[in-house]
């Protein structure tokens, strides 16, 4: 190690240091100043909110009763137990002598955003529920595309610029496609979201078609055309159920623009158009009968896949045993000539894909399945038989590793 690499490694590790609590509480001084930091800015909070001109509802006649003593002695004691207990009877990730799971310490910053954001109990389902939070949440969203090489909207939000709403604040800048990204609790969570999301994505063409041939948008249906899979134009609604069920994720996720930019129609009335055929309205099932589909969709994911994957799969209705295990290579990878015999049989059976699941570093295994293949794979399904689906790339293993190589 030259002299040079070896100062770069001590600087590198005196950053890192000041990143955790530390394996033998190194930095508890400084958590115990953060986390009352936390607590006194809260209480400072609270106490100043209406210039303090609503009573105190706490008040010390109630704190000098035996009842609210007795409680707080119950609270210290189980609080103690449980403090114990966690010392004596769970798995020290954060010590180095531990290394059976992928799991680690966590860093002071998260555990400090956590412990502090915790005391405002913030829903970030709407703006209103939570007008920080949320922007915050966007942004985290940003950095994560940011660290994984996507190319995120030129957003501008941090803890430094929250309170100046200027036009660069918000910037989704002008390119076709823009990542972007939000928190979930964990990956099992992501990945069901992204099996939601494909299933409805599959069947929206379906929807549409109904609200054409049934509802309020009929009269779209005599020249609004859709680019197949295969790459043809034709009417929409002279597709044929195979041909909806394959038109290519991207066409799918651009016709509410195009039916905006041709048509003049504004997302809330085509909500309300579809809201009567869409699967969230009336199943699976209904659709499935309605357009004479007789056999299910299927989903497929290398026989590493997490347990996630078939678990989701059950919760959104699709049904676990509808998620096809593709077997790997001997590096562990999905064999890409395995998948191919498996799409070339859904296209001799008519029977439509949801998605292929390549997996970003597998639990066990750690290896990558081969991204690039899929997606080469898919384009010639879509040109030469008109067969199309969504590519889910979970990552939420080797994401890591990808932050790793990419510079700040």
């Amino acid at each position: 190690m030259t002299k040079e690499t070896s100062e770069h490694f001590h600087h590198v590790n005196n950053m890192i240091a000041s990143w955790f609590f530390g394996p033998r509480a190194e930095n508890k001084e400084f958590v115990k100043e953060f986390y009352n930091n936390v607590i006194d800015l809260q209480a400072e909070g609270r106490m100043s909110y209406f210039d303090s001109a609503d009573p105190k509802f706490i008040t010390k006649q109630m704190h000098n009763s035996k009842e609210f003593k007795d409680n707080m002695e119950y609270l210290r004691s189980q609080l103690n137990k449980l403090l114990e207990k966690l010392n004596e009877r769970t798995v020290p990730f954060w010590s180095p002598r531990y290394m059976g799971h992928m799991v680690t310490e966590t860093t002071m910053p998260s555990n400090l955003g956590y412990i502090a954001a915790l005391q405002y109990n913030q829903n970030n389902i709407a703006t209103e529920g939570a007008p920080l939070t949320t922007m915050l949440e966007i942004g985290v969203g940003n950095q994560l595309c940011e660290m994984l090489g996507f190319n995120p909207a030129n957003l501008n939000i941090n803890l430094d610029n929250i309170d100046k709403e200027d036009e660069n604040t918000y910037n989704f800048g002008s390119q076709e496609i823009q990542s972007w990204g939000h928190i979930t609790c964990d990956g099992s969570v992501a990945n069901l979201e992204s099996i939601w999301a494909a299933r409805n994505l599959k069947f929206y063409p379906l929807s549409l078609s109904l609200a054409i041939e049934e509802g309020q948008l009929s009269f779209i249906g005599k020249n609004f055309s859709i680019e197949l899979a295969n790459g043809s134009v034709k009417l929409f609604k002279d597709c044929t159920t195979w041909e909806l069920l394959n038109l290519r994720p991207t066409t799918v996720l651009d016709i509410p623009e195009r039916l905006y930019q041709k048509y003049g129609i504004t997302s809330q009335f085509l909500q309300a158009s579809l809201k009567d055929y869409i699967i969230q309205t009336v199943g699976k099932d209904y659709l499935e009968q309605k357009f004479g589909i007789m056999k299910p969709s299927l989903y497929f994911a290398s026989s590493t896949h997490h347990y996630s994957w078939p678990k989701g799969c059950a919760i959104v209705g699709i049904g676990s045993g509808n998620l096809k295990s593709v077997p790997v290579d001997y590096a562990a990878r999905l064999d890409i000539n395995e998948l191919d015999k498996v799409l070339a049989k859904c296209v001799r059976n008519k029977q439509a894909v949801y998605a292929v699941v390549a997996i970003m570093g597998s639990t066990e295994q750690g290896a990558c399945d081969p991204l690039t293949d899929i997606v080469v794979l898919r384009e010639r399904y879509q040109r030469r038989y008109g067969l199309s689906f969504v590519i889910h790339a979970d990552a939420a293993w080797g994401g890591y590793f990808r932050t790793m190589l990419i510079e700040p």
